[in-house]
């Protein structure tokens, strides 16, 4: 090939890769301010803050869209769900974004500390471990069979909700083959396994395993049907990571006895204890998820906690600038100010949907800023109920991350 045809070939793939590098660049900036999902009032004007160089058009002739100077106007008569198709440049298609439409929501924020435990729908294996025989050989009978994650669902046939059952169901089989019932992500499968007889009467099959799980966090809110949420991220499980699929759970009254402040590279957490006892029940869990965990609150405590409702605000109504958090932590309601510096409208990573820095010197002078045992504390913004915070930074515990309320209700009112 001629020396010329190879330099203009060259500068032909410069030039692609350029406009790849830009291209994609633009697109990763204009993914993150483009909301996959927006929730807004019916038969009031919104304002969806999207790029200059992005077009909106809705599919339905109900809902109204406008540009103005604080992005694009919002308007629906009535409720539903419809769909809103962005462009850039008013060609490529960028995105779809689901646009729910509601009445008006109010929710009673919390900010309160909660007892939680939560028992899990099977039992959960942590890991799988070498046994020894009664005869000293060391075998792993459930290696390559069985996987942290795994939930046992039953034993020969039998449900098992526990641990002392899955350790009698085994016990009571004699050595011979069991054959559990296991559920894998979506999928349940039956595994064999050999129990190792490590004893005269007794057998084990090699596993780590955990059926409930307890901790202390905060309440983030009550709505006026007697639904809350809580911690504005799932409960995981310490040693594998994953979010703990439940059956049931309970909210207790929690006690602090003292905060042990964040320091760099260090989080700090709240010390306290959970009073187990019927008539300091808060309320059933009924499901753990990735965006916090939800239930009934009971009626004495719906009672007993009366506090003002204020509106709930849509993604497109946050924005930068100051904010507040609730909280009880000193004993009485607080609100802490807080500073909101950059916001995330994609449905990825919802739990870090607000960066915010806390500035209060009062929470500052209490805390240190965040620290373990706030997950799930309200985030209130112009009067309105705007998130909760999730986690903080381990290099800066005066800093951390939220969640939009938007995404916790949307999460609630799955089935």
């Amino acid at each position: 090939m001629p020396e010329s045809r190879k330099k203009k070939l060259l500068c032909v793939i410069w030039i692609l890769a350029a406009v790849f590098l830009i291209t994609g660049g633009i697109w990763n900036r204009l993914s993150g301010s483009i909301p996959e999902y927006v929730r807004v009032c019916a038969s009031k004007e919104e304002a969806l803050t999207l790029p200059a160089a992005c077009s909106v058009s809705a599919s339905d002739q109900n809902v109204l869209l406008q540009r103005g100077e604080n992005g694009v106007q919002i308007y629906a008569g009535k409720t539903g769900t419809y769909q809103l198709g962005v462009r850039l440049f008013g060609f490529w298609k960028l995105d779809d974004i689901t646009l729910e439409v509601v009445d008006q929501e109010y929710l009673v924020p919390g900010g309160m500390p909660v007892g939680i435990y939560l028992k899990s729908d099977g039992v959960m294996v942590i890991g799988t471990a070498d046994v020894s025989d009664i005869n000293g050989l060391t075998v792993n009978p459930a290696e390559g069979k069985i996987e942290p994650g795994d939930y046992i669902l039953a034993v020969n046939g039998k449900n098992v909700s526990g641990k002392e059952e899955l350790l009698q169901f085994i016990a009571e089989n004699g050595g011979k083959d069991d054959i559990l019932t296991i559920r894998r992500n979506e999928s349940v499968s039956q595994v064999k396994l050999t129990p190792v007889n490590t004893a005269p009467g007794e057998y084990r099959l090699g596993l780590w395993v955990r059926s409930d799980l307890q901790g202390i966090g905060t309440l983030t809110y009550m709505d006026q049907k007697g639904n809350f949420g809580a911690l504005g991220h799932g409960i995981s499980d310490i040693d594998t990571g994953e979010v703990v699929n439940s059956c049931d759970g309970t909210l207790y009254a929690a006690q602090i006895h003292g905060v042990t402040k964040s320091t760099f590279g260090k989080p700090g957490c709240l010390s306290g204890s959970i009073r187990y006892e019927e008539d300091l029940e808060y309320g059933k869990i009924v499901k753990n998820t990735s965006q916090g965990i939800f239930g009934k609150i009971s009626e004495n405590y719906q009672k007993e906690y009366q506090q003002e409702a204020v509106p709930v605000a849509g993604k497109q109504q946050v924005h930068t600038g100051t904010a507040y958090i609730r909280s009880w932590l000193s004993g009485k309601q607080e609100d802490y100010e807080v500073q909101i510096t950059s916001l995330n409208m994609s449905d990825h990573n919802q739990n870090k949907g607000l960066v915010l820095e806390v500035t209060d010197p009062r929470l500052l002078e209490l805390t240190g800023g965040i620290v373990q045992g706030m997950s799930g504390s309200p985030i209130l913004q112009d009067g309105k109920f705007v998130g909760a915070v999730t986690h903080v930074f381990v290099q800066d515990s005066t800093k951390g991350y939220g969640i939009f309320i938007e995404d916790m209700l949307r999460m609630q009112d799955k089935s």
